[in-house]
């Protein structure tokens, strides 16, 4: 026996209480000799190692299967003793760890014949926890001992909270308060590949203990969960807390163990960056699949919850990357049968991005891509795939609730109307489809083309931006544009919407408050160091531009009637929700330019729609790029873009191969459609559109010895008919309205089908046609030419123009021309001369050899034939000595000249209504004569 006994030995026999078999509760160590011995080991730190090891020798003996009560109380005040120690020699923890968490297996472990003890799993959970508070780097992989005891440790608690047999709701109850202190832990969140393997290990724990509650609940925990919960032990090291862990007095409930579980789940999305977010999910995907052999995928409200909840949680920077993870697992769908985990995926999906949650940096034309690849995919599948609803209400979503940039909605439809003209034409996704199964897709596609319209109109169209929250940005009013809102960026009050910590929630104005009184707004860090964030309006978005939506007319002329119907409403939406026709022109500023987006929106639209009601073949599948089969290489630069090869196909190249016929659906739609483009009161529309509704009435004799063709003359009457009544409704031309209903009465009963937006029209004609009547569409554009308004807007050359004999050939050559040649009759920019006069009987070889006009013939326009456009230039090898300052003189003078004649043929060099897109205004439909 040894005479002298160390003085840490002493320390430790005393800490002991003389009676450890006292069973409820358990023993607890002296506290005032527990002080000592901490004292000590703090002022030695090299004796930590040794006061560990005779604890831990003590707890190996306490805790073998056949020690009794007293072995079971010695090993709980070993615990504790521990616990001390760590807690007070946090900074030296590494120092003696590894023991302290060996005593925390022996407090989880049952050994042979041993009953489950709430009360040791307390205290282990207790030293765990505090072990997993105050570990800070640099920290040793866990491939080393120390690493593999903790993984371990962390296992052991994992298991204690999935525990399913009865009364183990209160061991469930301490391990989920066990492993907050992992999830806050340091050690979590400080490597990647730490984080792997621990996240493994914790997920399972938190998702099972949310199974078996309501929805309602677990909603409602996630709305009350703590926003700064887990985040104090991630501060410095001598500020962290951590409590002891005491058995419940009552047995839990299950939405107390949810209530645990939802605030871990969150904390571990607010705290984690972005590619541990991604880990995160995969474990959360793996343990779906493997309990119950996947049986989770089933209950959709409850994966919906775990997605939505998990997104607004994560930090604001990082939810793009959340989005992609369920993306990609959508995506790995491709073109196999639908199962319930498919269709889970997607309506999760649909219900992230249709939520309220700010997804700031989302990459939506890489989301729309990948969306609409997965419809094409899928269109082998047939009409009856379960999965195309949740894909249709997906990409519809990214239209109204989530707006991050101004032109977001115009590159959706431009992405759209790209995907839909690859499925025609058999490239990328659709080139192994077959005709029929790209039809189908391209039927989809439109679809989704038409909900994404509807649900356009229905979001508030305002584009959010995440800022710091002391940071400033533009919030898009007050003129502020979106480029100046890159450089200039004017704070935002501290209320408006609300404020977004790192961790991505929204906090309301009373807790924004309840943070700067507690100056934790000012340093404006979350507790990971990152930027505590504000979701900020920056203006309204864009609408469609009729430009971007020009390049689907082709649709309209599809042979596929379900895909004429399905465009057809679509764009009806379109006309009457979202184009923007600008103000109303006034006298002092007229605002006709057929170069303007609009004018050549309705020149195409009309020329289509005139196409569709009066062929008699549709649907030709080759491209062509012009009426002959060729586009002019002399364009307008401002319409560079939508006149590009490889998307646009011109709408009179449909005539080719004969497979389809408007039916009485297209003529009652057309009907609508002509109406609603008027109804909007442009004045682009009348001029582009009266012209056509004129040779639509005019068009009865193309159907002589048609099949139902006197049904087909009235349709194009009728259209015609309602298209200059909404003409009249438009400008208040009380004459013109009284024509339009005379001509409909005289062919009353009406042929066409009545039209309802929500649902399918009849094909068939609705009544037999009656007596061919009397010619109406002239006399009513002799009768538009009193309005006041409209001849404000359209200018003196109103007359002229729609007076002028229309036919596809003149739309298509004055459309493919650098300057649109309106017949006028006087003195225009739009009429010099033969040069640039346009009759029905131009050709496309006419049409090759125009030229922009030149100053000789502007000059030439007025009457004032000048010596520019018949002298000759100056050689360059001339050596006379005059030539430099002759020619000199020459360009100032036809400069002067130039701005002289732009003057008096009032041509705006700037502040019209094309700058606003950044295009420069080209020569008005007529000048004054």
């Amino acid at each position: 026996m040894s005479l002298f006994t160390s003085n840490h030995v002493k320390l430790i026999k005393d800490v002991y209480p003389p009676d450890l078999a006292t069973s409820d509760p358990l023993p607890s160590p002296s506290s005032n000799h527990l002080g000592k011995l901490t004292f000590y080991a703090a002022g030695r730190p090299k004796k930590l190692p040794k006061v560990a090891a005779v604890l831990l020798e003590r707890a190996e003996k306490d805790g073998r299967a056949n020690s009794g009560a007293k072995g079971r109380g010695g090993l709980a005040v070993t615990i504790d003793i521990l616990k001390g120690l760590v807690t007070e020699c946090r900074t030296e923890l590494r120092c003696f760890a590894d023991q302290a968490l060996r005593a925390v297996e022996l407090g989880l472990t049952r050994r042979d014949g041993q009953r489950r003890d709430v009360q040791l799993e307390a205290r282990a959970a207790s030293l765990f926890h505090a072990i997993a508070t105050f570990t800070t780097g640099p920290f040793l992989g866990l491939n080393d001992a120390l690493g593999k005891q903790y993984l371990l440790c962390l296992s052991l608690v994992s298991s204690l909270a999935q525990l399913n047999s009865e009364n183990t709701s209160s061991s469930r109850a301490i391990a989920l308060d066990a492993l907050k202190g992992a999830v806050s832990s340091e050690l979590l969140y400080s490597q990647t590949a730490a984080y792997d393997s621990q996240i493994e290990e914790i997920m399972p724990a938190l998702l099972y203990n949310c199974l078996n509650v309501p929805i309602e609940e677990l909603h409602l925990q996630s709305n009350v969960s703590d926003a700064t919960a887990g985040t104090s032990n991630l501060g410095p090291v001598a500020s962290r807390k951590s409590p002891s862990i005491e058995p419940p007095a009552d047995s839990p409930s299950p939405a107390d163990l949810a209530s645990s579980a939802v605030t871990s789940l969150r904390a571990i999305s607010r705290l984690s960056h972005g590619v541990q977010l991604s880990s995160k999910l995969t474990a959360m995907g793996s343990w779906l699949d493997r309990y119950k052999n996947g049986a989770l995928w089933k209950q959709a409200d409850f994966i919906e919850w775990l997605g939505s909840s998990g997104i607004a949680a994560s930090p604001v920077q990082y939810r793009a990357g959340v989005v992609g993870w369920w993306v990609d697992q959508v995506v790995e769908i491709d073109d196999t049968e639908a199962t319930t985990k498919s269709e889970t995926l997607l309506r999760t999906l649909a219900h992230i991005l249709g939520g309220p949650t700010s997804l700031v940096g989302l990459g939506i034309g890489s989301v729309l891509s990948q969306l609409t690849s997965l419809i094409v995919q899928r269109a082998a599948l047939g009409d009856e795939d379960p999965l195309f609803s949740p894909l249709l209400t997906t990409i519809s979503s990214l239209a109204s609730s989530h707006i991050y940039y101004v032109d977001q909605l115009n590159d959706v439809v431009a992405d759209l109307v790209d995907s839909i003209r690859s499925v025609k034409e058999g490239s990328g996704v659709a080139a192994r489809l077959g005709r029929g199964e790209r039809k189908r897709a391209m039927r989809q596609l439109v679809g989704a083309l038409r909900q994404v319209l509807v649900e356009a109109e229905k979001g508030d169209g305002e584009v959010k931006v995440a800022v710091p929250l002391n940071g400033t940005t533009s919030n898009g009013t007050n003129g502020t544009t979106a480029a100046e809102a890159s450089t200039s960026r004017p704070p935002l009050p501290d209320n408006s919407e609300g404020t977004i910590r790192g961790n991505g929630v929204l906090l309301g104005v009373g807790q924004v408050e309840g943070l700067k009184s507690k100056k934790e707004a000012s340093n404006s860090l979350d507790a990971m160091g990152r930027p505590i964030m504000r979701v900020a309006g920056a203006g309204r978005r864009s609408r469609i531009s009729p430009e971007v939506f020009q390049d689907s007319l082709f649709l309209l002329t599809d042979a596929d009637a379900t895909i004429r119907d399905d465009y057809e409403r679509a764009l009806l939406v379109y006309l009457e929700k979202e184009m923007d026709v600008g103000p109303v022109a006034s006298e002092d500023e007229p605002i006709l330019d057929p170069s303007h987006e609009i004018a050549r929106f309705c020149r195409e639209l009309h020329l289509a729609i005139y196409e569709l009601a009066t062929s008699p073949t549709l649907g030709s599948d080759a491209p062509n790029f012009s009426l002959a089969g060729h586009q002019s290489s002399t364009v307008n630069p401002s319409r560079s873009s939508s006149l590009k090869s490889s998307r646009r196909l011109s709408t009179s190249s449909r005539l080719a191969e004969a497979n389809a016929t408007a039916t009485a659906a297209d003529y009652a739609a057309l009907a609508a459609i002509v109406e609603a483009v008027q109804l909007r009161q442009s004045a682009e529309a009348v001029m582009e559109g009266a012209p056509v509704l004129v040779a639509l009435e005019k068009s009865a004799k193309k159907w002589e010895g048609e099949m139902q063709g006197a049904e087909r003359a009235q349709a194009c009457s009728e259209i015609a008919a309602r298209g200059l009544g909404a003409i009249g409704d438009a400008w208040s031309i009380a004459e013109v309205r009284r024509i339009a209903d005379e001509a409909l009465s005289r062919m009353a009963p009406s042929v066409l089908p009545p039209f309802d937006a929500g649902r399918r029209t009849p094909p068939d004609f609705a009544s037999s046609p009656s007596a061919p009547t009397s010619p109406f569409a002239t006399a009513a554009v002799d009768a538009v030419l009193a309005s006041r308004p409209l001849q404000s807007a359209a200018g003196t050359g109103l007359g002229n123009v729609l007076h002028t004999p229309w036919t596809p050939q003149v739309a298509h050559l004055r459309d493919s021309t650098v300057t649109p040649a309106y017949p006028n009759g006087g003195r225009s920019i739009t009429n010099l001369g033969s040069t640039l006069r346009v009759t029905s009987a131009s050709t496309p070889e006419r049409a090759a050899s125009f030229r922009a006009p030149s100053l000789a013939d502007l000059q030439s326009s007025l009457g004032r034939p000048g010596s520019i456009g018949t002298s000759a230039t100056p050689s360059i090898a001339s050596t006379s000595g005059n030539t430099i300052a002759t020619h000199n003189t020459q360009r100032r003078t036809a400069k002067a000249k130039a701005e002289t004649v732009l003057s008096r043929l009032t041509v705006s060099r700037g502040g019209s209504r094309a700058s606003s897109i950044h295009r420069s205004r080209s020569p008005p439909y007529a000048a004054a004569n």
